[in-house]
């Protein structure tokens, strides 16, 4: 199990740093190249030496030799299947999350061949990201407890959609007269907002009735800020 969690956690950053290409024909070497020997060869040769002194602790030298040329080819086989069960795990969870994108793109864009069409005529649109969210955003949050995790937007037609973008990155490309933090992942437009409540040092976000009225709490980080981007809107 050691050995089977030392992989893991490699692949794990071989992941971030040489990912395996979506199509497998296509590579890269580097990446198999050093998934063979940080994933196989390794930790194979650790297992190795741990019999090989084993062996020598119990007076059987003699061991080596045999174990080396019946058991350790299965050892090899072995931490190679493994490698391969967490190649196929990676290309399903890449599939997955392509699948997911490709539904987001189709729901706050277009698809490529009606943008390919567009530009083609000339007549692609100039909407931004922040246009459209300005008038179908409500919030940005975390998921709920039975959401899938990441960050969800609360549309004005009170339907909820996740986000591939975080917080912090909403933040940057959204935070202005329109978007404001109010708590350390919540995002929230002003067009949503029916009334703020501050008293006793404590500021109260209540949104529009068509939204469930929804009353979030501002944080104390963010009160003096968001109060003084409330003000300045009104």
């Amino acid at each position: 199990w050691f050995v089977m969690w030392g992989i893991v956690k490699v692949a794990y950053i071989l992941d971030d740093v040489h990912p395996w290409a979506i199509a497998w024909y296509r590579g890269p070497l580097v990446r198999l190249a050093l998934q063979l020997f940080f994933g196989i060869a390794m930790p194979g040769f650790f297992i190795f030496g741990v019999f090989a002194i084993y062996f020598l602790v119990r007076g059987r030298a003699d061991l080596i030799p045999r174990y080396a040329l019946e058991d350790f080819p299965f050892v090899l086989v072995m931490l190679l299947g493994y490698s391969v069960i967490l190649w196929i795990y990676y290309r399903v969870r890449t599939r997955e999350i392509m699948e997911k994108f490709r539904a987001w793109r189709y729901a706050h864009g277009r698809s490529e061949e009606e943008m390919e069409r567009k530009w083609a005529e000339g007549t692609a649109p100039s909407e931004t990201f922040l246009d459209r969210m300005r008038t179908e955003a409500a919030l940005f949050e975390p998921g709920g407890k039975e959401e899938e995790k990441g960050t969800w937007a609360l549309l004005f037609t009170n339907e909820r959609r996740i986000q591939l973008h975080s917080v912090d990155e909403l933040e940057r490309m959204l935070a202005g007269p329109d978007f404001c933090l109010i708590y350390r992942a919540t995002l929230v437009n002003r067009a949503a907002i029916g009334r703020v409540n501050d008293a006793n040092g404590k500021a109260e976000v209540v949104l529009l009735d068509s939204l469930g009225g929804r009353v979030l709490e501002v944080s104390r980080r963010h009160r003096s800020a968001f109060l003084k981007w409330w003000r300045e809107g009104e």
